[in-house]
């Protein structure tokens, strides 16, 4: 046999700094208690981008997020998240920071509705959960389900579990609704991998 040449040397892969290092692994600082605010950012990025997120999330606050997907987009997500891809470690510092700021700029949502629902009267609690089926069985579904552990059992009583079907509808209306700004881009922007832009998730900024 023939000697062969010896292959050209390997240029070292550029060595990121510890701090960086330590702020790709550190998960997401979001409770589960924000879950419903995390997907009504999420809801209307790709399975892609939100698979994107859930590696970085608390085992918590991730299954309660997906459970306010429909069962088509949660397993979307989850095949998205068993493929390889490229991703600059500085993107997802960004993107750990974009979400905590717009988690934590959010307010409202359907665990506050429970709340005030606990505080009312079962007389005015039984009228406006009347009326809520009424106007919005989806949303007095998903108040039901968001109902903190510690409220009474029976406070949503009357409220129906929303079905995967009303899952899809709700959220299928929530995509035909026009962003408020930006045109609904992408974190990934041009798709490079490279890190977009100073803005992540630009059409439902809540600031």
């Amino acid at each position: 046999f023939l000697p062969t040449a010896a292959p050209p040397p390997q240029e070292s892969p550029p060595q990121l700094g510890n701090d960086v290092l330590a702020r790709v692994r550190a998960p997401f600082q979001i409770k589960s208690t924000d879950a419903s605010k995390l997907f009504f950012i999420l809801r209307k990025e790709s399975s892609e981008d939100i698979a994107l997120v859930l590696p970085h999330l608390y085992p918590d606050t991730r299954k309660a997020m997906l459970a306010y997907f429909s069962e088509d987009e949660a397993a979307q997500a989850i095949e998205a998240s068993a493929r390889f891809r490229v991703v600059d470690p500085e993107l997802i510092v960004l993107l750990k920071a974009e979400l905590e700021r717009r988690v934590s700029a959010l307010h409202g949502g359907p665990e506050v509705a429970s709340r005030l629902l606990d505080d009312a009267t079962p007389e005015d609690r039984e009228r406006i959960t009347a009326a809520l089926k009424r106007f919005d069985p989806t949303s007095a579904s998903s108040i039901k389900s968001a109902a903190p552990p510690d409220l009474p059992p029976d406070v949503f009583d009357d409220i129906a579990a929303p079905t995967p079907e009303e899952k899809r509808e709700s959220n299928k209306k929530d995509d035909e609704e026009p962003p408020e700004s930006g045109g609904g881009s992408s974190p990934f922007g041009d798709g490079s991998g490279s890190p977009p832009a100073p803005q992540l998730f630009l059409d439902q900024d809540p600031t």
